[in-house]
């Protein structure tokens, strides 16, 4: 390739290419000749050129934030079918190079595996494309990707001020607080794989800010932190909801319940709009905390969103609004609807069934007895029932027996009445010669003695004459 044959000796050599091309590109091994022997041959030297066609791209498949131990994917495609892509890693004077074949012919892209990454394979990456017959020509570098390896930092806290729910237009800043020591803060929008605003303090710092003076829908989203001690990074911080109110006309809220119920009952909560929204949300505004609900419209044609909230509690009670938003942008939401209060109920306890209830409310027959009266049980109105048709079968049995036995006095009495009304009737003067229907009964007829009335007498009274009638039966 080149020959130099110095006058004197040199302790270095230089080749000076005015104009690298292709031809140039390669690997190269250089001996040296002192006192008559030549040295062994160089380690190789890689020339590349780069530039050659245009940048593929570099993402991650596992977020550019990685807990130490983890196992992360790098992915490097491009629209050229590269038969070679190249991974390295740029830390410095030293650059590390992964080689990767294309895992299939029409895929135009490769995956870089590192398994169990440690605070080493923490830094600035890029990849590169080439093909088989000139591996030293390359592409435009990608761009690059940051990646970071997480160690035992305490988890950093992310807010908002003044508020995470901003009109449109309004300012806001986003806060992230790490420990006294923090050097760096990266702020991440979306699925964090790159860094959205970085922060490099010349002094060790607790918090860093990023402040948007005017938020757009652009700005809305998705939102994490994370910081750096020493040569550690933290792990990321919970996720931080941005978003921006006040895109869209405000959608209708009305209990369908009622505003005041019982606690234990269930409360049905209506949102719609005339936007053919395709999210509704529901919030319960109870001071810094903000519980929210998200629900599709159950018809493509409705508009609408129907909450469901079983068995209230006072922790339900409070004011409720609610949005509209559209799936494209889940963070970009109507004006809120007017507020609707909610009063819920304690009820010392169940009812007293002995005392009337009267209602003004036409009874409804479509909703089941155990949603009516949830503190009825079936068991009970069963045995209720039971106990009913028992009593009514034993008062049945009785006032039968009853009028069983009325109509047997009574013709017993009806029989004695006609028997004693015939002996009465006077006998025709002929007497039956029958013997055996003549019957003989003896009259004693008894005279008083004059001044012995009302006087009992232990004394045998006087036998009186006796008679004999003839009595006559029929």
């Amino acid at each position: 390739m080149d020959k130099c044959i110095l006058p004197l000796p040199k302790e270095a050599y230089t080749l000076r290419i005015p104009e690298l091309t292709t031809d140039w590109a390669g690997c190269t091994t250089v001996p040296y000749q002192s006192e008559g022997q030549w040295s062994q041959l160089s380690d190789p030297l890689q020339l590349v050129m780069t530039g050659a066609y245009d940048k593929p791209s570099l993402s991650s498949m596992t977020g550019t934030v990685v807990a130490s131990g983890d196992n992360m994917k790098l992915q490097c495609f491009s629209k050229i079918r590269f038969d070679v892509f190249i991974l390295i890693k740029e830390d410095g004077v030293h650059t590390t190079q992964n080689l990767s074949s294309i895992t299939q012919s029409s895929a135009h892209r490769a995956i870089f595996h590192v398994d169990h990454v440690t605070s080493t394979q923490m830094g600035t990456y890029r990849c590169h494309g080439a093909f088989g017959n000139d591996t030293y020509v390359w592409p435009l570098p990608s761009d690059q990707l940051q990646l970071v390896v997480t160690g035992n930092l305490p988890r950093p806290h992310i807010t908002a001020v003044p508020t995470s729910m901003v009109l449109s237009k309004d300012s806001v800043t986003i806060l992230c607080q790490g420990t006294p020591e923090a050097q760096a803060y990266n702020i991440y929008k979306g699925e964090g794989r790159e860094p959205t605003d970085k922060c490099i303090l010349p002094l060790p710092k607790e918090a860093c800010a990023l402040r948007i003076p005017e938020l757009t829908p652009d700005w809305a989203g998705l939102y994490h932190c994370s910081y750096q001690s020493g040569d550690q990074w933290s792990q990321l911080s919970d996720p931080l909801q941005l978003v921006m109110t006040g895109a869209y006309d405000k959608p209708s809220l009305l209990s369908m319940t009622g505003t005041v119920v019982a606690s234990g009952n269930n409360v049905m909560l209506q949102c719609f709009s005339k936007i053919r929204f395709d999210i509704f949300i529901l919030i319960k505004e109870d001071g810094v905390h903000t519980t929210q609900h998200l629900s599709f419209t159950p018809q493509g044609n409705a508009h609408q969103a129907i909450f469901y909230m079983d068995h209230v509690t006072s922790t339900q009670m409070g004011t409720y609004r609610c949005y509209g938003a559209f799936g494209n942008y889940p963070y970009v939401w109507s004006h809120p609807s007017d507020q609707l209060q909610l009063v819920v109920k304690e009820t010392p306890g169940d009812p007293d069934p002995t005392e009337p209830r009267c209602s003004t409310e036409a009874p409804d027959y479509s909703t089941p007895t155990e949603s009516r009266y949830p503190h009825v049980r079936p068991h009970d109105q069963t045995q209720k029932h039971q106990h009913f048709l028992i009593g009514l079968t034993v008062a049945i049995v009785l006032l039968l027996i009853l009028l069983f036995l009325f109509f047997i006095l009574r013709h017993f009495k009806a029989k004695n009445n006609a028997t004693r009304t015939e002996a009465a009737e006077p006998m025709d003067g002929q007497a039956c010669e029958d013997p055996k229907e003549v019957t003989y009964s003896q009259v004693t007829c008894s005279v008083p003695t004059k001044g012995t009335a009302g006087i009992p007498s232990f004394l045998p009274r006087q036998t009186q004459i006796s008679e004999y009638a003839t009595l006559a039966l029929r």
